[in-house]
């Protein structure tokens, strides 16, 4: 083994599959084409294969749309969602992505094969395949099944199902059950009421599927399921305004993922994630004399107020004025814990307009002399109020 391959041995991820989906002619004149699934498969094939994913695609094999109708049609499409899952063991991802026509028929979500036949309203089901796939889900060996689906589009003549209630956007709300250990989700490309859009002309693609590319991207930061679904969701938004189209929001739906665990689940390589650039601390001339305090040697810390009085302090907008009481009883060591606070680093380097500092007595009204304060030393900035016993 090569000594950088060696290096990355402990580094490589869980065996990952992936089974890619595209319908882009349909036999029924009723149903547009869509021949930018073709380049979607693509885009997300090479974003898949760069995090280490076994990819195979069904959709983009013949350029002859008569020989694309049959190898998409609804006996292919189950039998090879059928496969994937079934030989998937050892798999510890196993993504399935389907991109075509879907609709919304009589409560129930369906996919819309090539060879679907939609004038004949009384036999519409057994033409269309259900999104609902987890009988074929639950008897996978992969440990996460993701099902993603890119199908809610304009471009079936609704008026061919005359009487019957179908509709393109209305993706069910229904919940995910599936039996057994295992992570499962699907995800929609669009809420309900909504499209997934795509850009026409030469070189158009799928808005969602272009943004879920770049998203597990290794060049993007992105890891986890969530991350990888957050990405997604911010280029979609640059991509519909970039294209004139109207938003759509990427939908997620969980077994049973109360401990969080499939949100978490790693889907891709990512990019390490940047270091946040920390600004050297510096010491602000404060145009006013600090006292000399040299902290007792008998001075006790109590860490944990200190650091609660710093983050109280540092966590504000430096617009905000804060002003920090420490009261107690008299030899408690709270002058010398201001002087702690004060002469920090942290806290000096983060106040352009200098540090206030008062010992107020044994038993002070602090909330009526602080407002004093607050009004006194500046009106125009909203105000903290911390007090620390």
């Amino acid at each position: 083994m090569p000594d950088d391959m060696a290096g990355m041995a402990g580094k490589l991820p869980g065996k990952r599959k992936a089974l890619l989906i595209g319908v882009p002619h349909y036999e029924a004149a009723g149903i547009r084409d869509l021949p930018i699934v073709r380049q979607d498969l693509a885009t997300l094939q090479s974003a898949l294969a760069e995090s280490a994913y076994e990819v195979t695609t069904v959709g983009d094999e013949c350029d002859d749309r008569m020989q694309g109708i049959a190898q998409t049609g609804l006996v292919k499409v189950r039998r090879a969602l059928r496969q994937a899952c079934r030989e998937a063991k050892g798999v510890e991802t196993l993504l399935l992505y389907f991109s075509g026509h879907g609709l919304h028929y009589q409560g129930q979500d369906y996919l819309v094969p090539a060879d679907a036949v939609i004038y004949e309203p009384e036999d519409l089901q057994d033409y269309l395949l259900p999104v609902d796939i987890v009988e074929t889900v639950a008897s996978s060996p992969a440990k996460t099944v993701l099902w993603v689906i890119d199908a809610c589009r304009e471009g079936i003549k609704l008026e061919a199902i005359a009487g019957k209630a179908v509709g393109l956007q209305q993706w069910s709300q229904r919940e995910i059950k599936l039996a057994g250990q295992k992570q499962f989700a699907v995800i929609y490309a669009c809420s309900a009421g909504q499209f997934s859009y795509f850009s026409s002309g030469e070189g158009g693609y799928s808005l969602f599927t272009q943004a879920f590319a770049e998203a597990l991207d290794p060049s993007h930061e992105a890891i986890t399921l969530d991350e990888v679904i957050g990405a997604t969701q911010a280029r979609l938004n640059s991509l519909s305004q970039e294209h004139g189209k109207q938003s759509q929001t990427v939908k997620a739906r969980y077994e049973d993922d109360a401990a969080g665990t499939l949100r978490n689940w790693e889907i891709c390589q990512g990019a390490p994630k940047a270091e946040p650039e920390v600004a050297p601390l510096r010491r602000r001339q404060l145009g006013v004399p600090l006292p000399n305090v040299k902290l007792p040697t008998n001075f006790v810390p109590r860490p944990a107020v200190l650091e609660k009085v710093k983050q109280t302090l540092l966590g504000d907008e430096h617009s905000t004025l804060v002003v920090s009481a420490i009261s107690g009883l008299g030899g408690l060591g709270k002058s010398v814990m201001a002087a702690a606070v004060v002469l920090d680093e942290a806290i000096q380097a983060s106040f352009a307009d200098g540090i206030l500092w008062v010992t107020l007595g044994q038993k002070p009204d602090l909330q009526i002399e602080l407002g004093r304060w607050i009004r006194q030393l500046d009106t125009s900035r909203d105000s903290y109020f911390g007090q620390y016993a």
